[in-house]
């Protein structure tokens, strides 16, 4: 019996998904009708239809019901299989999403520490100013912001919980001893720096919400110089040029190196979480388990205010 090509199962698995050719070519990178042929090919191959074809719309059969979760664990199969044998053969590469400000300012400092004990393994830093997100069938990891749910994930992605945020404000120490720093009301002299993350991502509150949640009045929350990336807005107040609300994972090593202050023990909390994204089929692999032990480790000592 001659088995059918990987390519028309992998089509016919794209389609049954997304149930329409066009989509699935999208996810493939071929065109709707190279994805028509190839589920044909494999049609002809086992000798009976896998879907009834209604224009656009697409139906599985009884038949192609019974096929799609035994062809789409052999494609799995598959794929850890030949990610087993790269790991074999070269060094084992991890590519992990993350935006610029939690990359430079949490992960990328930590990165020693995970080299010191795993050199052989080569790990990319991906960063966008976009959401953080993780697609299926992408061969990389994700480090983004959001709830911890699977609403909206992919049936072949997993998530892990990192930590939690808060927000609060923070200078360098000789700014706050400037102004004199002493009470949420001693902010009226201080020169504002605006995270405008912050309002491309509404779970992240500004100055003004700030300050109506701890009923800080008198303020002119709108003042001050703007930034569009969160890792310049606390250079800016590493520089002493004001007071910056830092995100807890943001500015955790620069307070502890003495860098910033957190000004006052108020702190505004998000709902949203850290979170850690990555393909159900990676845990196969020996390089991704060693690293996802590791930043679940340090995720752990970052929650309980220590390092690693």
């Amino acid at each position: 019996m001659r088995l059918p090509s990987l390519k028309s199962i992998e089509a016919f698995d794209a389609a049954a998904k997304h149930l329409n050719f066009t989509r699935a070519g999208s996810e493939l990178h071929i065109s709707s009708a190279a994805v028509s042929q190839r589920v044909a090919t494999l049609e002809d191959s086992l000798g009976f239809e896998l879907f009834e074809r209604h224009g656009p719309k697409l139906t599985l059969t009884d038949a192609g019901r019974a096929c799609r979760p035994v062809l789409s664990r052999a494609l799995s199969q598959m794929r850890d299989a030949v990610g087993s044998l790269q790991e074999v053969t070269r060094n084992p590469v991890l590519t992990i999403k993350a935006s610029p400000s939690f990359a430079q300012k949490w992960l990328v400092p930590r990165l020693p520490r995970f080299y010191s004990h795993h050199p052989e393994i080569d790990l990319r830093v991906w960063s966008t100013t976009n959401t953080v997100q993780l697609q299926e069938g992408e061969p990389s990891l994700a480090i983004y912001y959001g709830i911890e749910t699977r609403a909206g994930l992919a049936d072949t992605l997993a998530v892990d919980f990192l930590f939690e945020e808060r927000v609060f404000p923070v200078a360098s120490p000789a700014y706050a001893e400037k102004k004199r720093l002493r009470t949420l009301a001693d902010l009226r002299n201080a020169t504002l720096l605006h995270d405008d993350t912050m309002r491309r991502m509404r779970v992240f509150p500004n100055w003004r919400r700030w300050c109506d949640a701890f009923d800080v009045r008198d303020i002119n929350t709108r003042r001050g110089p703007r930034y569009v990336v969160s890792s310049i807005a606390m250079e800016a107040a590493v520089d002493g040029q004001g007071v910056g609300l830092g995100r807890g994972a943001l500015v955790r090593d620069d307070i502890a190196a003495g860098r910033l202050s957190r000004l006052f023990p108020e702190s505004y909390p998000l709902s949203f979480q850290y979170l850690f994204v990555y393909p159900m089929h990676f845990p196969q692999r020996r390089s991704f388990r060693l690293f996802r032990d590791w930043l679940l480790r340090e995720a752990a000592s970052h929650s309980n205010g220590h390092h690693a």
